[in-house]
């Protein structure tokens, strides 16, 4: 199962980004998100 979510990885990020689909899970989980410094370098 886990081996398979990580083989499909790179197929699934060429259709959603993965800040996006981070964004989601830590809303989704009641993270508050400051958008100045959301994966910022």
């Amino acid at each position: 199962m886990i081996v398979g979510y990580i083989a499909k990885q790179k197929e699934h990020h060429h259709s959603v980004a993965f800040a996006d689909e981070y964004r989601a899970f830590l809303v989704e989980n009641g993270v508050e998100i400051k958008e100045e410094y959301f994966l910022q370098d």
